[in-house]
């Protein structure tokens, strides 16, 4: 799979690796798991911790406007 962009938009600045998906999809079927019920594991490296309300309006409004727009909390002035 090709990754169009290497831009980070999450707390940990960076891509998450396959083995640290793997991991938590694991815990998840896992025993260990076994007192989860109809729960949602985030995994997505702090990208929705970094999102704020004024980030996704921002990006309805571009996204109304027609605009090819970049994900919620990434950086607009970061070049290519």
């Amino acid at each position: 799979m090709r990754v169009r962009s290497r831009r980070c938009c999450g707390a940990l600045k960076r891509l998450a690796r396959v083995e640290e998906i793997a991991e938590v999809i694991a815990f998840a079927v896992s025993p260990r798991a076994s007192y989860l019920t109809g729960s949602e594991i985030l995994c997505d490296g702090g990208v929705v911790a970094g999102t704020t309300w004024r980030d996704i309006l921002r990006l309805a409004r571009r996204l109304d406007a027609g605009a090819d727009v970049e994900r919620p909390g990434s950086n607009p002035g970061h070049q290519r």
